[in-house]
């Protein structure tokens, strides 16, 4: 009996393992995939800060952006004197896979661009 328990208890931390795994690989993979497609052509658009999120790691802001009249959502960690929500900032998105992005809550939008060209700027205005 103790032979059987064992073995089930084997088995358990072996699929725990393997799961756990898959797991860390799917997060290292989405890490690059976005590092690289922001490494490469970017552009520039308007970001609209929603909603503060608590998590593990502290608070994150959520966003959202538009490019070429498809809206996205993304999150950002939280910098302490962003105004959440109806912050505008500027985002950086990459052409090829405009979902990820960057929110920079250093850099608020001046009051006088009141909207962004559906494929975003090459620069900074």
């Amino acid at each position: 009996m103790d032979h059987e328990k064992n073995e089930y208890s084997k088995g358990a931390v072996i699929i725990s393992i393997v799961f756990s795994a898959i797991v860390m690989s799917y997060i290292v993979y989405v890490g690059i995939t976005r590092r690289i497609s922001l490494s490469g052509k970017v552009r520039y658009t308007i970001g609209h800060t929603i909603k503060l999120q608590l998590t593990m790691s502290g608070r994150d802001v959520k966003y959202t952006y538009m490019v070429k009249g498809i809206a996205y959502e993304a999150v950002a960690t939280y910098a302490y004197d962003s105004q959440v929500p109806g912050g505008r900032y500027w985002v950086r998105f990459s052409e090829e896979h405009p979902e990820h992005s960057e929110l920079y809550q250093n850099k608020p939008i001046p009051d006088y661009i009141v909207e962004a060209p559906p494929e975003g700027w090459k620069r900074m205005p």
